[in-house]
């Protein structure tokens, strides 16, 4: 008989587990060796007193635990998890650690997260079927997957209706609401008073840029559907153009570190302002006029708490006038103009053709994207709706939970790494 310890690779099986003052040091099978203190071991205690196995939150606090909490007696269980009875002010307390949940929480181990996969102009989209995608868990695991690695997907054989996007967006969660009267965004060449609008919607080439960004909660995923491509010319026109903001972020860095500082410390102002707009309700056949405000100031590149590129807020046509301290501002704008060059290099540009069917989908925070220009001859239809990071996120680390084989008491509250190492614990 195989038994699930015999299943899970060496590195999360437990060889012997040694106790000292200040806490437990684990040597595991692969001959790593975690360090776990008392504090945060007793801090951690997923028992029923401690914590509530039906609502996934603690039973105690911090006040109710003694800050130099001391252990009586370590050992290792049957099922080689790690077993604690607790002395001093607690004791005869007993914790049991599940042995795979603390290796994904070893220090050394979370250090080692791997990087974003960057990629530059020789980039192919990867690319999934619509019914597979609404049909099949595994798959719609698989493309979330890709979209958390690269940010950029194309879903293929999509129904050329609203209901299509709709279905494929809400696989993932809640379609984002917008200042509109609609969710779902037209861009459709051969309507004129779009493009009065946004300049998103002009026939010229649209350059690199990041949607939302007059928005203080920019939306993560967008969803670009086309719909209708007729091109009488058979030239290139409207081809997609998309890069990968992480990457000209990180050669930035390498090549004007001080261009990096300024794009990541100084204060750049967006806004968006649209009066008098009209926009047709299909639902009840009548046309609404809205009006929109916005002002948000960001940094172009937005790092997280260590110090990695986290997201990008960048849309030149829609960025107001610096407020920028006279002294700073032609460095800066030396800066600004620099990380433009690199984001329009062709090198550093994946271009494609969107056909009828095919749906864009791709991390607004990340993904700069645009497409080349249009002749009045050409006919392009493409909806769009859009998507935030909560709802991606959550879907995402539900169906990697479910990798892992593990109890919800012990996959609440772990990070995505340490999901991602769950998820990858068994041998086959």
């Amino acid at each position: 008989m195989i038994t699930l310890v015999q299943q899970v690779k060496l590195a999360f099986q437990i060889n012997s587990v040694v106790k000292t003052e200040k806490g437990v040091v684990i040597i595991w099978k692969d001959s790593h060796e975690t360090f776990f203190d008392n504090l945060w071991l007793r801090d951690s205690c997923r028992c029923s007193e401690c914590f509530q196995h039906d609502t996934l939150g603690k039973n105690i606090d911090l006040l109710q635990i003694p800050l130099a909490p001391k252990i009586d007696r370590v050992s290792i269980t049957q099922e080689d998890n790690l077993d604690i009875i607790w002395g001093g002010e607690e004791q005869g307390h007993h914790s049991v650690y599940d042995a795979s949940w603390l290796r994904a929480h070893c220090s050394k181990v979370l250090a080692q997260k791997p990087r974003p996969q960057l990629w530059d102009g020789s980039f192919e989209v990867p690319q999934f079927d619509y019914s597979e995608v609404l049909n099949d868990d595994e798959v719609l695991f698989k493309w979330l997957n890709k979209l958390y690695k690269t940010g950029a997907t194309i879903i293929n054989e999509t129904p050329k209706t609203e209901e299509g996007l709709k279905s494929l967006a809400q696989r993932i969660g809640m379609i984002r609401p917008r200042y509109h009267p609609t969710n779902i965004f037209k861009l459709d060449t051969t309507d004129e008073a779009l493009h009065k609008i946004n300049p998103s919607y002009k026939s010229d080439r649209l350059y690199l840029h990041a949607d939302y960004a007059a928005y203080d909660n920019a939306a993560t995923l967008i969803f670009l559907h086309c719909v209708e491509y007729e091109n009488p010319d058979k030239d290139e026109q409207a081809y997609s153009l998309i890069a990968d903001g992480l990457k000209i972020a990180e050669l930035l860095k390498e090549q004007k570190p001080e261009y990096f500082n300024l794009l990541s410390q100084e204060y750049v102002p967006f806004y968006r302002r649209r009066f008098s707009v009209q926009e047709e309700i299909p639902e009840n056949d009548s046309i609404y006029n809205y009006q929109w405000e916005g002002y948000h100031l960001g940094h172009i590149i937005n790092l997280d708490t260590q110090g990695e590129v986290r997201l990008l807020r960048f849309r030149s046509k829609l960025r107001a006038p610096f407020l920028l301290d006279p002294d700073k501002r032609q460095q800066f704008y030396e800066a600004y103009r620099y990380f433009m060059t690199l984001i329009e290099q062709p090198e550093y540009i994946c271009r494609f053709l969107m056909a009828p069917g095919q749906v864009l989908v791709f991390n607004n925070r990340r993904i700069l994207h645009g497409r080349t220009g249009y002749s009045n001859s050409l006919r392009r239809v493409v909806n769009g709706v859009a998507v935030d990071e909560e709802a991606f996120r959550s879907r995402w680390r539900i169906l990697l939970g479910r990798k892992t084989g593990m109890s919800d008491v012990w996959l609440a509250g772990c990070s995505d790494y340490s999901l991602e190492i769950l998820a990858d614990r068994m041998m086959f």
